[in-house]
């Protein structure tokens, strides 16, 4: 390295056990570690390359940083690769297979199968769920490195900040009812995120799905949604909680009809007239329809509830029912009185032998009329 770093120069490779190699850019392929598999013949402990094989070394004082990556997304991959460029068959991490990517000035780096590195400038052919790269990465499980016929793909162009969204930013709700929160995830495949709630229990409650219950007193709340990811990343939505407004009072029953007659009881002469006031309550429509229960028999009345007595004396009954609601109806009794007005002889005197007769006739008048009796 030191040879390297004279020359300027910013990688040393050693091969085949002794060979030093220098220059600016890295190999054409990254391999497996354990095909630099020869020790140095003046240093046993280190390890000097392969056959056609180098152990590349930067001449920096410390290796600098793989190239931080963003990951774009789960690609479709087929025979005919969609990033052409193989960088290494087996044991790829993340961060050496970007950085051999970003060594070779390609914009994309795809994990594949366990561990196998492709890189090129164009996505691949299809983007999926992540969940159809389960493959984990053999040189280090905590990574993802695609699956069958997939490619976790990065792009080598640098890191993109995570990020957290809640929706909906605000909620109004009923004290003690629920509200729905969803929070997306971005910058990160790590789409948990965790909930809680700023005030504390007395502000609520909100499950692992983003369920908030609201506390029993009224207020403004406060929902956070923490990134798994990055702790240092969330985002927060503001409830409102109130008190439910009064139940209106119960509309009050309508009042029931009601039909009276006044007079409730009347005397009347045979043939006479006599005039009834019907009341309609419970309604605004207070007509009412005038009968008599015997029927003609029973004298007549009009719509104004002028009664006619019929001529002869009895007890009757004129009703009054409501035309708003038919069922209910009232009575008046009616007592019907024959009675003799005059009556007189014609004529007043005669004059009449012993023995002899003469023609008398009498006039009644009663309130129906007069009539001429002759004997």
């Amino acid at each position: 390295m030191a040879a390297a770093k004279a020359k300027n120069l910013a990688y040393a490779g050693l091969q085949y056990r002794g060979e030093c190699w220098a220059g600016n850019t890295l190999g054409y392929n990254l391999v497996s570690d354990s095909d630099c598999n020869m020790k140095c013949s003046a240093n046993s402990s280190e390890t000097c390359g392969g056959s056609w094989r180098n152990s590349v070394y930067s001449a920096a004082a410390v290796t600098p940083p793989a190239p931080a990556a963003k990951y774009v997304g789960c690609y479709t991959d087929s025979s005919t690769r969609a990033l052409p460029t193989q960088l290494g068959w087996s044991n790829a991490t993340v961060e050496t297979c970007v950085a051999a990517a970003k060594a070779k000035n390609l914009a994309y780096a795809g994990l594949q199968y366990s561990g196998e590195c492709w890189a090129g400038n164009t996505l691949g052919y299809n983007l999926v769920s992540d969940s159809d790269c389960n493959t984990k990465c053999s040189a280090n499980p905590s990574e993802m490195c695609g699956g069958s016929w997939r490619s976790s793909v990065y792009s080598t162009q640098g890191t993109t900040t995570v990020a957290v969204a809640v929706t909906p930013k605000t909620s109004s709700i009923t004290v003690g009812k629920t509200a729905q929160l969803t929070a997306t995830v971005t910058g990160s495949t790590d789409k948990a995120v965790t909930w809680s709630v700023q005030e504390g229990p007395a502000g609520g409650s909100v499950t692992s799905a983003g369920l908030y219950t609201a506390p029993q007193t009224a207020g403004t709340y406060h929902v956070i949604a923490q990134s798994h990811a990055d702790p240092a990343k969330s985002d927060t939505a503001t409830v409102t909680a109130s008190t439910p407004p009064p139940a209106p009072a119960p509309t009050p029953a309508p009042a029931a009809v009601a039909v009276s007659l006044s007079p409730a009881t009347a005397d009347v002469d045979a043939c006479q007239t006599y005039t009834f006031t019907a009341s309609v309550t419970g309604t605004s429509n207070t007509a009412v329809t005038w009968s008599t229960l015997e029927g003609p028999t029973g004298g007549s009345i009009s719509t104004t509830g002028v009664y006619t007595a019929p001529a002869t004396a009895g007890t009757y009954h004129v009703v009054a029912t409501s035309q708003a609601d038919t069922t209910k109806t009232t009575t008046a009794t009616v007592t019907v009185t024959e009675r003799i007005v005059s009556v007189a002889v014609n004529p007043q005197t005669v004059t009449a032998s012993q023995g002899g007769t003469a023609q008398l006739s009498a006039t009644v008048t009663t309130t129906c009329g007069a009539f001429t009796v002759t004997n």
